[in-house]
């Protein structure tokens, strides 16, 4: 057991996801963070919220655009990855478009056609 999943606390942490995990996001808020206030995402699946940070934003900006009213109901991956903080790597949450058929690209070409097998449509017994 990880010992960092024992200890409570109102924001999801890195060690939450040992899997990646699908969230949809109820609301963008203020939270207090020491004696700082930090944005945050609150979800619909969870009562914990992820504080955000530069790169999160951005990344939810380029899928959902800047308006972050508009974030909510929309989906987002969150996953543990890392990063390096204070010339150290450790352990961070980051976020990504789900993988779904509304994010492919649309101007995808058509397959090709089957290739040439060589019969003729008269020697067809149909």
């Amino acid at each position: 057991m990880n010992a960092q999943t024992l200890i409570p606390s109102q924001h999801l942490k890195a060690a939450d996801f040992a899997q990646p995990r699908l969230l949809t996001i109820s609301k963008v808020g203020m939270v207090e963070v020491g004696d700082d206030k930090k944005p945050a995402l609150f979800f619909v699946e969870t009562d914990q919220d992820v504080v955000l940070n530069k790169t999160n934003i951005t990344t939810i900006s380029e899928i959902y655009g800047d308006e972050t009213d508009n974030w909510a109901g929309k989906k987002i991956v969150a996953f543990k990855a890392r990063t390096e903080f204070q010339g150290k790597a450790c352990d961070c949450i980051r976020v990504r478009a789900p993988k779904t058929a509304t994010n492919m690209p649309t101007n995808t070409p058509p397959p090709p056609p089957p290739a040439d097998l060589g019969i003729r449509e008269e020697d067809l017994p149909f």
